[in-house]
């Protein structure tokens, strides 16, 4: 049987795990584990019904009922304190982990505090406790995983055979084509962060769709360029911007869920060129 463990980790770097038996105990009533709210436009058509434009995952919505437990109130207070520290936003948002006994880790990011911990208290036998109800929202409506997926393609016969999920780049004069197949084991489309790692003169991504872009630049052998898609940047191994060496009207498109394949294509290349990619797999129901 597969568990799985929440906790909350804040900006300040603290993670606190809920468990039956500890001092953070999260009890009946948790909501917004499920699909998120959709924001649907659909216009009047001169026929009956309407025509759908678009839908689009909506801020996701949480109340996570927690007793906080401890010996006395001195030390529920304390614990009390430490939750309220970890909620604190000004320094970034709270992310809500799901840890699963397979080892995967998924996340939710950017969450912030809304309402619920106004306090409702009480004391049993040798235990005291309060209850807050932590209403939260989160800006990013889909659980990311931790753990990424990554594909390569190189020139082949150049030694990189433990790489995984390597494929080869096919050399024609000048140029070095690759396809790379890629199972996307989310819910929902994902953003790839690209290296190019050089040498080449130009390299180009093309996505089964059609949709491409190309780094129109040489890339010196040593340096790497990186392709950031969901960020929209490209970047060298200094950190310097390079989003201007990118041909006209770029494309930086994501990865759908299932299968998809993407064409490479590298001017220039040699035994020392790299092309890769990772993501993270997004999904949207933790249970």
């Amino acid at each position: 049987m597969v568990n799985v463990t929440l906790s909350l980790v804040g900006a300040n770097g603290d993670e606190i795990v809920f468990t039956d038996a500890g001092d953070y105990v999260l009890t009946t009533g948790l909501s917004g584990m499920g699909i998120p709210s959709t924001s649907v436009r659909i216009d009047d058509s001169a026929s009956d019904g309407g025509v759908w434009r678009f839908s689009k995952r909506g801020i996701r919505e949480m109340d996570l009922p927690v007793v906080v437990f401890g010996t006395d109130r001195v030390t529920v207070e304390s614990n009390l304190r430490r939750l309220s520290n970890l909620l604190h936003d000004k320094s970034g948002g709270t992310v809500l982990r799901a840890s699963y006994s397979t080892g995967e880790v998924w996340e939710l990011t950017q969450g912030h505090y809304v309402a619920g911990a106004e306090t409702t208290k009480g004391e049993d036998a040798n235990v005291a406790w309060s209850r807050w109800v932590l209403s939260m929202q989160f800006a990013n409506p889909f659980w990311i995983r931790q753990q990424a997926e990554s594909f390569s393609v190189a020139v082949p016969g150049t030694g990189r055979s433990l790489i995984p999920d390597l494929a080869e780049l096919r050399v024609t004069g000048s140029q070095a084509i690759g396809e790379i197949e890629i199972e996307n084991l989310g819910d929902v489309e994902a953003y790839p962060v690209w290296s190019f790692q050089g040498p080449a003169d130009a390299v180009s991504v093309t996505s089964q769709n059609g949709l491409s872009f190309e780094y129109a630049a040489p890339i010196a052998t040593g340096s790497t360029i990186t392709v950031n898609t969901a960020a929209g940047t490209v970047v060298d191994e200094d950190g310097v911007n390079q989003y201007a060496n990118l041909a006209v009207a770029p494309k930086l498109f994501t990865l759908p869920a299932g299968n998809s394949s993407v064409t490479v294509e590298a001017v220039g290349a040699d035994a020392n060129t790299l092309i890769s990619l990772y993501y993270q797999p997004r999904k949207e129901v933790v249970h």
